[in-house]
C-alpha cells in the first residue's frame, strides 16, 4: 500500500513538471465580432460575441479551432479571426531588445534596434508592461538629449534627438513647434564647433604641466585638484561632435570636434602600463575595425573625454562607452618614469600611478574627416 502511494505521489509531480504548457500561447481576437461556440465547429450553438483585440489563454488547439475560457464560459473560436502569441516569442523578442537598449540602439540602425523589436512585441501583446516601461524611456532619453544640444547651441544634434524623440512619441505640439522653428534656422558653420588639436606624441609631465594643460585645452576636471592650483570641479567648455559607427564589424566612436576614433567597447580586463602597448600591438597586427595605426592615448587626448557631470553608468564619460572603463592608462608618464598618468572617469579626473599596477585600455587613432 505505501508503495502504491508513493507511485501515484511520483505520476502526480510528473505530470506538474512535464504536463504543463511552458510555452503558452495567448490567442488575440482579430476582427470586430468573433463567436464563442460549444464546440469545435461552425454547427455549435454561439455561446458569445467577442470583440476585436480581446485575448485570451489557449487551452486546446483541433482542427483549426482554439478552446478558451471567457470569464468562466468554455468555448471554441476559428483561427480565422484570431492571430496566436507565444509567450516565448514575445519572451526573445524583449530579450533582444533589451540588449539594443543597453547598447543605446534606440531606432537606428534599421531592423537592430530596441524600439522596433519592442513594437513587434506590443503588436503580440498590446499591454506589454516591460515593453511600453521602455519605449518610453527611449522617449524620454531622446528628449533629455534633444533639449541639452538645444540649449548648448548645437541645432543639429538637437534636430535629429527632436525627430527621433516624435518617432517614437509622436504628438508632442512643444517639440513640433522647436523643430519647426529649427527648421528656420540657418545651419550652423563648421566654424562654428571649435576643434581641439590635441598633442600625439608622449611625453613625461608633472603636475603643474598637468594644470596648464587642463586649463589650455579647457577640460572639464569634476575632481578637486585645488592642491594643485586648479580650480575644484572645473568645468571647460569642450564640446564634442560624437557619431557612432562600424568598421569591419565593430563598433567605434567617432569625435569631430578631435578627429580621434575610439573603440566603443573597452575591455574588462586590466593592464600594467607595459602590457597596455602589447595589447595595442596585437589589436593592429589583427587590423582592429579595419585600422592598424591604434595607440595608447597622450593625456590630453583621454582627458577630453571628461564629462562635466557624471552619465549613465555612474562615469564622468560619455554612457555609450558602458561602465568598464573606469580609470584608463595614458601613454604619458611622470618626470621619474616610475608612474604613468591615468585619466579615472570615477572620480573624473586626472591622477598618477606606478607603472606595475593595472588600469585598462582605451586605444585610439587619429583620422582625416
Amino acid at each position: 500500500m505505501k508503495y502504491r502511494s508513493n507511485w501515484w505521489g511520483y505520476c502526480l509531480i510528473v505530470l506538474l513538471l512535464f504536463g504543463k504548457n511552458v510555452d503558452a500561447k495567448t490567442l488575440i481576437i482579430t476582427g470586430d465580432r468573433l463567436n464563442l461556440r460549444a464546440g469545435p465547429g461552425r454547427t455549435y450553438d454561439i455561446l458569445d460575441v467577442l470583440q476585436k483585440n480581446e485575448r485570451y489563454e489557449v487551452l486546446e488547439e483541433q482542427d483549426g479551432w482554439y478552446r478558451i475560457n471567457v470569464e468562466g464560459t468554455i468555448g471554441w473560436v476559428s483561427e480565422n479571426g484570431v492571430t496566436l502569441a507565444s509567450s516565448a516569442q514575445i519572451q526573445t523578442l524583449l530579450a533582444q531588445a533589451d540588449d539594443y537598449f543597453i547598447r543605446q540602439q534606440f531606432t537606428t540602425p534599421p531592423g537592430e534596434n530596441a524600439f522596433d523589436l519592442y513594437m513587434q512585441a506590443l503588436e503580440q501583446e498590446p499591454d506589454n508592461a516591460r515593453a511600453l516601461a521602455r519605449i518610453a524611456q527611449i522617449a524620454k532619453t531622446y528628449k533629455t538629449w534633444a533639449d541639452v544640444a538645444y540649449q548648448d547651441g548645437d541645432r543639429h544634434k538637437a534636430r535629429i534627438f527632436y525627430e527621433r524623440y516624435l518617432y517614437v512619441a509622436p504628438g508632442d505640439k512643444d517639440v513640433e513647434t522647436r523643430l519647426k522653428q529649427l527648421d528656420e534656422q540657418p545651419e550652423a558653420s563648421a566654424n562654428d564647433l571649435r576643434i581641439l588639436q590635441l598633442r600625439q606624441q608622449p611625453m613625461r609631465l608633472s603636475a603643474d604641466q598637468i594644470v596648464r594643460l587642463i586649463n589650455a585645452n579647457q577640460f572639464h576636471h569634476p575632481a578637486d585638484w585645488s592642491k594643485y592650483g586648479l580650480a575644484p570641479s572645473l568645468t571647460g567648455s569642450v564640446r564634442h561632435d560624437y557619431a557612432q559607427k562600424e568598421a569591419q564589424g565593430v563598433q567605434v566612436v567617432i569625435d569631430y570636434a578631435t578627429h580621434l576614433m575610439w573603440p566603443q567597447v573597452v575591455p574588462e580586463q586590466a593592464y600594467r602600463w607595459q602590457d597596455a602597448s602589447k595589447f595595442i600591438d596585437q589589436r593592429n597586427a589583427a587590423q582592429f575595425a579595419g585600422f592598424s595605426d591604434w595607440r595608447l592615448p597622450t593625456v590630453e587626448e583621454l582627458a577630453s573625454l571628461l564629462e562635466a557631470k557624471k552619465t549613465k553608468y555612474g562615469l564622468y564619460l560619455a554612457p555609450f562607452f558602458g561602465d568598464t572603463p573606469r580609470w584608463c592608462w595614458s601613454a604619458d608618464l611622470t618626470p621619474d618614469a616610475q608612474s604613468a598618468w591615468y585619466v579615472s572617469f570615477n572620480s573624473g579626473g586626472i591622477q598618477q600611478q606606478p607603472l606595475e599596477q593595472a588600469a585598462f585600455v582605451l586605444a585610439v587613432r587619429t583620422f582625416n574627416p
